[in-house]
Order: structure tokens, then sequence, then C-alpha cells
């Protein structure tokens, strides 16, 4: 599939103007144009800048970590610059604690034109900014007045339903990641109906560049076993927010496992699990952070940036 600028600036935390900046004087990328004429770029694109971002992130000017992404070798290893980082877009967000508020405050007295109109600034940022920056929080500033009683199950459900709506565009606008990432799927259980902290985990796992299939909540165990069987995702992930015990739990690890592939593992996590963590049965894992499960599926995909690299520069003349 092609990805539009503004989708690609997204993506990779690069400011649409630094990116076409890059094409222009470095004579990186060559996108495709679409029938009406707009820029779009592929799946191996996208690696490419993000490999060239890292780069820059750690010290290394435009010019020479173009020159790395075109070698065969990996680059040196250099101390980060004390410059603050190319990205920008953080700036935006200075004053993030009170647009979260504002925005929390607009959605509470269901003005949804309000809250809609304190988001344009997320034309400007990364998807993992928006994430970070706006939408967990609001979550979690929800959370803390459900558990003060302040809030209706009504708002409640309108709150979460505006993140989940925006969280969602986000997925479908990167096509569930890319095709030759490592396959995750993420769901839920029967009788589980919460999936914001899976929905941040399933972006977060899509924009490192893995391919993510979103099954949605509340999946029979048997559906979740037809699917293992046919599908053979690399790894499926289910949340749990409400607690369970850890007998059931190892019991329902292992139901999954009968008939799915070898090499699939199931993962585990959500506050209801936290008490778990650790390794239930062969190929059942209780993760305790988001990280450590992103480092999990980060360490199964080969090293595959070589094949991934900017194109060589046009012949001059």
């Amino acid at each position: 599939m092609g990805y539009r600028v503004k989708t690609v600036s997204a993506m990779t935390g690069i400011p649409r103007p630094t990116l076409l900046a890059w094409e222009r004087r470095h004579d990186i990328l060559e996108p495709s144009r679409s029938p009406a004429g707009y820029r779009e770029y592929s799946d191996a694109d996208v690696a490419a800048l993000r490999r060239l971002k890292a780069l820059v992130d750690s010290g290394y000017s435009i010019g020479e970590s173009v020159e790395l992404a075109r070698s065969a070798s990996p680059p040196p290893s250099r101390e980060p610059v004390r410059a603050p980082p190319m990205v920008v877009a953080e700036p935006l967000f200075a004053d993030h604690g009170l647009v979260v508020h504002a925005i929390l405050r607009a959605l509470l007295a269901f003005d949804r034109a309000t809250a809609d109109r304190l988001l344009p600034k997320l034309g400007q940022v990364s998807f993992a900014v928006a994430i970070d920056r706006v939408f967990v929080p609001v979550m979690y500033a929800l959370a803390e007045k459900c558990d003060r009683g302040e809030v209706s199950i009504a708002q409640e459900h309108f709150v979460s339903g505006f993140c989940r709506e925006h969280l969602l565009a986000m997925y479908h606008e990167l096509g569930g990641g890319p095709e030759g990432g490592v396959t995750v799927a993420c769901a839920t259980p029967s009788g589980e109906r919460h999936e914001f902290g899976l929905l941040v985990l399933a972006l977060k796992l899509a924009l490192a560049g893995h391919r993510v299939l979103w099954l949605g909540i509340e999946l029979p165990t048997a559906d979740l076993c037809a699917f293992l069987a046919a599908q053979r995702p690399r790894f499926l992930c289910l949340s749990f927010t409400g607690p369970i015990a850890k007998e059931e739990l190892v019991r329902f690890g292992r139901s999954l496992r009968e008939g799915a592939p070898a090499d699939t593992e199931i993962v585990f996590g959500g506050p209801g699990v936290h008490d778990h963590v650790g390794t239930l049965a062969e190929g059942v894992v209780v993760f305790g952070t988001v990280a450590e499960l992103e480092a999990r599926v980060g360490r199964a995909e080969p090293e595959s940036w070589r094949s991934r690299v900017v194109r060589e520069p046009r012949a001059s003349g």
C-alpha cells in the first residue's frame, strides 16, 4: 500500500517540511505518484526514513546518516549530541496538560465540537506523540475521576469512545503496519470489554514496523484457537483488566497452545494479570509493561534494515 506525506510524517515523527527537504537536498527515496499526483511512500520507504531519523537522533548529521544507510556496514557508536533532537513536534505540546484537561472538560460536557477543535495540532505531530501526550493522559484523567465517583457511565463511555475512535483511525491509516513485519494479533478474551490499553499496544507495534491484526474484543476461546491454527501469527496478545487467578490463566494459556503453531507465542498483559508476570507454560508469557513486550517482539524480527535502505543517488548528467 502507499502512504501519503502526512501519514508518513505521523508514522516517523519527521516533520513534513523536513522530510521533503531531505528528499530534495540529499536525493533520498523516490516515492511513486498516485493518479492524482500525490506522493505515495512504500513500507520500505517508511523503514528507510525511520532508519535515517534514528541516526540523526543519535548525533549524526543528515548527510552522514544518508551515507551510513547506503553503506553495507552498521554505523559506529557515537555519543548523542547535546543539541535538541531533530524532530520537532514536542514544543507544540509544551502546554499539553492544559490541552488534555480542556479536551476532557469538553467531552464530559458531551461537547464533541469543542474537543475536535482542540485537536488540529495533532496533524503536526507524530502518532506516537499524540498517543502518549494526549489520548493516554485523557484516559488516565478519566480513570481518576471514575475512581472518585465524579463521572457517570454515560460520560465515561462518551470520553472513551472519542479516544477509541481516534486510535482506530490511526490504526486504519497505518494499514495495520508493514506487510513484511512480524505478525502480532491483538484481542481480548470472552468477558473482557476494555480495549484501550491493548489498542495503544497495537499502534505502538505497528509504528515500530510490525504487522498487527486487530481482532477486537471478547473473542471466544474456540474462535481464538481456530484463528491461531489458520493464520499462524508470531504472537497473540490478549489483555485482561479484571483480576484472574493464576491457575485459571495457566489453563487458558495451555488451551490456546494446544492447536497453535509451535512458533506462536501466547502473550498476556494488562492490570488483571500483573501479579503473574513471567512464563506460565511453554510458549505462554505474561508481560508487565508495554516496553518489555515491544522489546520481545522486536527481537523476533530479523535484522533487515540493510534491505530497506535508501536508494543509491541518481547518476549526474
